[in-house]
């Protein structure tokens, strides 16, 4: 969810119909059943209230349920419902989720580079797993080597 530039974004996808061979037009409401949207959520505040709500909802991970649910009330007007609790308290659960899982993206890519720089010095493999505690493999396929 995270943006790839500094403003939040909110994309739509839809199906279309292309004629590749002979020509017959099929009602839309037959074909068009698949619709995607990606929401791309900037940290920064935002003028626009449902990516406000979002950002809330899902950026917010040191806040918990309950006060996520104070926050909807507050700021949006939204009464939460028991059952809505329960279905943030699951969101709350993804967005901590989403995070940890871009926590750990970072961590790999950090270590990668750390790898890259450390071969390209001329450093071994075995002092490279001593630093990364990565196996010779792993080291071996991020700088593009196989094992003789």
């Amino acid at each position: 969810m995270e943006s790839p530039t500094d403003k939040s974004i909110i994309n739509h996808y839809r199906m279309t119909e292309y004629h590749l061979v002979g020509k017959y037009k099929e009602p839309q409401e037959n074909y068009d059943l698949l619709n995607i949207v990606m929401v791309y959520l900037a940290s920064g505040p935002v003028r626009n209230r449902m990516l406000s709500m979002l950002q809330v909802i899902f950026q917010e991970t040191n806040k918990s349920a309950e006060d996520k649910r104070k926050i909807l009330k507050k700021k949006f007007d939204i009464e939460v419902t028991a059952e809505m609790e329960e279905e943030l308290r699951t969101m709350c659960n993804l967005s901590e989720g989403i995070n940890e899982r871009g926590m750990a993206q970072g961590i790999t890519q950090e270590k990668e580079n750390v790898i890259k720089s450390l071969w390209e010095k001329g450093m071994d493999v075995d002092f490279i797993k001593d630093v990364t505690k990565w196996t010779e493999e792993q080291i071996l396929r991020v700088v593009g080597k196989t094992k003789s």
